[in-house]
């Protein structure tokens, strides 16, 4: 009876993280007004949340009744530090049409903001590492390890993809954002 309940638990947690990836895009796509932009900001998420299936494989824990909520997690709280690092990079790429400068302001001021949030969300998560429960235990260090896994996504490899859209979208269309084509 358990292994039918964990099985269709497991299908439909597959099912529900595909479905909420292309909800988020969805919506990232009709705010940005822009499909690539959009599908961007998911890149990520979709990352962080291969790298944790993996990683909880890894080091041997099971989905159960509480990791099975994991990837839909990573998503919701993960997809935050994308779009703030976003937002942050349209917001300096319209002001000063500098890709490279946008990239780098974007990791300078808005990446200190994502790491504090990272950590003040790793530590509410993490004190579930102290409760009795293994269950609760195994949570909260996967928890952990998939806000880091967010952030780190966010800053290391977001900006790189951001600067390549960039200088595409300045290269093709003459600018960079929403700024529209050039004066004539």
């Amino acid at each position: 009876m358990m292994f039918v309940i964990m099985e269709s638990m497991t299908e439909s947690q597959i099912i529900s993280t595909g479905v909420c990836i292309i909800l988020a895009a969805l919506v990232l796509i009709i705010a940005y007004r822009n499909i690539l932009l959009g599908l961007i900001t998911t890149v990520p998420v979709s990352i962080s949340t291969i790298w944790i299936m993996g990683t909880m494989y890894f080091i041997g824990y099971s989905l159960n009744v509480m990791t099975i909520m994991i990837t839909s997690l990573t998503i919701g709280l993960g997809i935050t530090y994308a779009i703030h690092a976003v937002e942050r990079f349209r917001q300096t790429a319209d002001k000063t049409g500098d890709v490279l400068k946008s990239v780098s302001e974007t990791i300078g001021h808005t990446g200190t903001a994502l790491f504090i949030a990272a950590i003040t969300t790793i530590s509410g998560f993490g004190t579930l590492i102290f409760t009795p429960m293994i269950i609760e235990q195994q949570f909260g260090i996967i928890t952990v390890i998939t806000i880091l896994y967010a952030f780190l996504t966010s800053i290391v490899i977001l900006p790189p993809v951001l600067l390549f859209w960039g200088k595409w979208r300045k290269k093709s269309k003459g600018y960079i954002i929403s700024r529209g084509p050039p004066d004539k």
